[in-house]
Parts: C-alpha cells; sequence; structure tokens
C-alpha cells in the first residue's frame, strides 16, 4: 500500500468516529506511527535517536508536560526509537509554545534546537526566532588551547614562543537577552588567554575572569542600531592587523541596505599585556584608558580614528595620554570572486603628532585569499587561505585581531598561509604558518607557528 491511500483510510477512519477537535491529535500519531512503514518506499537520511538519549528524554519530557501540543505523551513510552526528523518535529511544536513553557522547559528547547538545527532547517523552521523573543536569555560560549612557536623574535631577542611560553587557553561565557523588539543586552565573561607557562597560583588576580562585554543595544528602526557601554570594537573591520577588543563608550550605525555609516568615541580597555604595548604616556607607563573617536563607511570602506591628547608633562604616571600619536586612517576591501573564492585587503596610515629618528609615521597593509567556508555547526566543512603582511616599523599599536603574534605585524614583510577545519559540530581546528619573513630594519625573526582547537556551545 502506498503512503498517500494509506493515510487517506487513516483520514477517513478519522472522520468518521472521531470528533472534529480531536481529529488533528490523532491524525499526527498515525503520521508518526507510519514514519516505519515510509522507510520502505523513501530512503530515511536520519539516524535514528535512541530511547536513553538526551534529546529523546527532553521531548518525552515537553511532550508530558503539554508544551509539544497535539501529541500525547504516550507516544513516546512505546520503547521504540524516534529518526532526527521526528526529534526536529516535535521541537518545532515546542518553540511554537514557548509562551507556556517554564525556565527550565525553555532551556530544554534551546538546547533541542541546536542539536536539531540542521533539520529545522530543512523543515523550514528559524531557529533565530527564538532569540528574538522578548524576555528570552540565550546562553553560550567557546573554549580554546592554543600552541604557537617562534624560536626567536626580531633582532635575535626572546621574544618569541618556546616551550611552555608556547601553550595558552581561553574560556568565554555569554549572556545574551532580549528585553523587546527594540533592546537587548549583551554579557561577556572571560578568561583571557592564560598562558600554561604561568606558576601563579590559580586564584591569583590577574587568573580570574573578568567582563569583556556588557552592553545595551538599542534598535528605534530598520535603520539605526545603538550601542552603550563595553563592546568589541574592530578597527576597520578588515584584517584585525591593529585592534580587535574591549572599547567602553557609545556607538551609533546607520544602514539603508547599500553602504553603513558607523561612529563612536570612548576609551580602549587594556586587558591584556600586549594591547598598547608600544604605547608609554610621559612618564614611561603602559596606557590604559586611551581614548579615541572613530568613524566608519563601509560603502566606501574607509575608516578614521581620532585619538584624544590631554594632560600636560607633570600628571601622575597612570594617566592616559598617547604619546606622538595622533590619528589612523585605514581602509579594507573584500570581493567574492566565485562561489568560494575570496579576497580581503586591508591598509592603515598609523600618523604621529610629530615624526622622530625613533618614531616616524607607518604604513601597515595586508592581503588574503581564501577559499571554502567553515561553518562551525557543519562537520566536514573547511577553509583554507593565503595572505601577505607589508608592516613598516612603528606600525603596531595595539592588540591585534590576527592569529599573528607581536613582531610578526610590526616591521616586517611575511607570508602566510594556513587552514581551517571542522572536525565535529561546533569543534574546530586552525593551523596557520608564516613563511619567506623579512624585517625591514634589522635582524629577522623566526617564522611563527599556530595551532589551535576550539569548542563552541
Amino acid at each position: 500500500m502506498c503512503y498517500a491511500k494509506y493515510m487517506h483510510n487513516i483520514e477517513t477512519t478519522i472522520r468518521r468516529g472521531i470528533p472534529m477537535k480531536k481529529r488533528k491529535v490523532v491524525l499526527v500519531m498515525g503520521m508518526a506511527m507510519t514514519m516505519g512503514t515510509i522507510s520502505a518506499w523513501a530512503a530515511n537520511p536520519f539516524v535514528d535517536v535512541p530511547t536513553d538519549s538526551w534529546a529523546y528524554q527532553s521531548v518525552a519530557a515537553l511532550a508530558d508536560a503539554g508544551v509539544i501540543q497535539g501529541v500525547d505523551g504516550q507516544y513516546f513510552q512505546g520503547g521504540r526509537t524516534i529518526t532526527r526528523y521526528e526529534a526536529a518535529e516535535m521541537t518545532a511544536k515546542a518553540m511554537a509554545h514557548m509562551d507556556t513553557a517554564s525556565v527550565e522547559q525553555r532551556a530544554l528547547v534551546h538546547r533541542l534546537a541546536d542539536e536539531y538545527a540542521d533539520e529545522l532547517q530543512q523543515l523550514g523552521v528559524r531557529v533565530t526566532a527564538l532569540e528574538n523573543k522578548a524576555g528570552n536569555v540565550v546562553l553560550s560560549g567557546d573554549a580554546r588551547v592554543r600552541f604557537r612557536s617562534q624560536s626567536r623574535g626580531r633582532d635575535g631577542n626572546s621574544l618569541g614562543k618556546k616551550n611552555d611560553n608556547s601553550w595558552d587557553y581561553h574560556v568565554n561565557i555569554n549572556a545574551n537577552a532580549q528585553v523587546n523588539d527594540r533592546v537587548k543586552v549583551h554579557y561577556q565573561l572571560t578568561t583571557d588567554e592564560q598562558g600554561f607557562a604561568d606558576n601563579t597560583a590559580a586564584q591569583e588576580k590577574k587568573n580570574n575572569p573578568f567582563t569583556r562585554l556588557a552592553n545595551v543595544e538599542y534598535t528605534p528602526d530598520s535603520h539605526w542600531t545603538t550601542t552603550v557601554g563595553r563592546y568589541t570594537y574592530k578597527m576597520g573591520g578588515g584584517m584585525g592587523l591593529q585592534y580587535s577588543h574591549a572599547f567602553d563608550g557609545a556607538q551609533a550605525v546607520y544602514a539603508n541596505g547599500n553602504w553603513k555609516l558607523t561612529g563612536g568615541y570612548g576609551k580602549f580597555k587594556k586587558d591584556s599585556d600586549f594591547i598598547f604595548a608600544n604605547i608609554k604616556d610621559r612618564k614611561g607607563q603602559d596606557l590604559q584608558n586611551l581614548k579615541a573617536g572613530y568613524a566608519m563607511i563601509d560603502g566606501t570602506l574607509v575608516y578614521y580614528n581620532q585619538f584624544n591628547h590631554s594632560g600636560s608633562a607633570d600628571e601622575k604616571p597612570t594617566t592616559a595620554m598617547a604619546k606622538n600619536l595622533d590619528h589612523i586612517l585605514g581602509g579594507y576591501l573584500s570581493v567574492k570572486l566565485a562561489d568560494f573564492w575570496n579576497v580581503l585587503g586591508d591598509y592603515q596610515r598609523i600618523s604621529k603628532e610629530k615624526e622622530t629618528m625613533h618614531d616616524k609615521d607607518a604604513n601597515l597593509w595586508g592581503v588574503k585569499v581564501s577559499y571554502g567556508k567553515a561553518v562551525p555547526s557543519a562537520k566536514g566543512t573547511w577553509m583554507g587561505w593565503l595572505e601577505y603582511i607589508d608592516a613598516d616599523p612603528y606600525a603596531l599599536y595595539g592588540f591585534a585581531g590576527s592569529w599573528r603574534y607581536g613582531d610578526m605585524l610590526d616591521n616586517i614583510r611575511s607570508w602566510g598561509a594556513g587552514v581551517t577545519y571542522v572536525l565535529n559540530k561546533n569543534v574546530v581546528f586552525t593551523a596557520g604558518q608564516t613563511f619567506g619573513s623579512r624585517a625591514k630594519i634589522g635582524g629577522d625573526p623566526s617564522e611563527f607557528t599556530n595551532i589551535e582547537i576550539s569548542c563552541f556551545f
């Protein structure tokens, strides 16, 4: 018997003997009970979900609690497995009735939606709809273990990465809340980069987690978005050659579909030893809370940073003043050549208040060609890339968002190549290697290797 005729007989029987208000429930049960028969005529691409799995038990619990409408909870107690496709259908039903669920039940629905994201997409269900419900808090995070190796730094000094100094890790925990249709709250707790060579006690202050993100996002209409608080500012939005880290301030974005204008003002946060390592105040202290205003026009891909100069020469060492740094002007361009090919170029002009023998205006630029697309949720996806960096002396002023370390972004001409591969769902392997690196002034550094594994949850 074909499936269509079989279901027709079921529906006829339902109409004859069952009241209208119960027909839909029974019909859904009938469809579910025939899934095993369907597989005889159509191959099912989804593996079974065993009865002892957390997903099976979660779906059963939601059904028993009445969160999943139209399905009798007894359906799951027959001892048979259900397919991932069936589990996704049940999850979709639960997503449609989130308003009736408790906090614990909502957490289960979120976890199920993440597990069956691919199947839900095939069903045409937007998982992102969960994130847009008022009063909903979504938790996520990532953890990374990284190996970096460089036998010697520039000029043969000891700035390279060796032995225990080659290893570090970090953990980030994110909480995003939808307050209403226009207001979102973002928060991130991070360990920052913790080196395995650090022999201090685990409870030392510098080893404690801290807040990297804490902001409120307001969207009054389809064009404007404003952010106030602590957020991540990626200078320019290109290859991350200069700065991509925490920033306390306010930002406004206007977008009309063809171009985007971004403007903001605030202060950089020194939450890493490498941030603004080359900038000192007039007493020789590392800068903290350096103030700057910035503007970006994504349509023309140009950005500008103006740094604030205040105070006098006799101020305290802790006063944040940018010594000899006036502004950074740059631009970037990303071009998609084919389905999987992309070229990204990034340029920066670092301008000083006054050029000296030891601190001159500098140029920093790079180009990156990539192939493929690595999607953390899709096992087996990957991306390979090749890049070239050209940086004048005194070009690097901040914590870079690049995979490169320190002096491989300053006073250098260098090639780099790498690959990103998704080992399993939300488990990502990345490796990068420099080659042909030459210093513009002084001795050449050794080549740099970066290998890391990241897990997303």
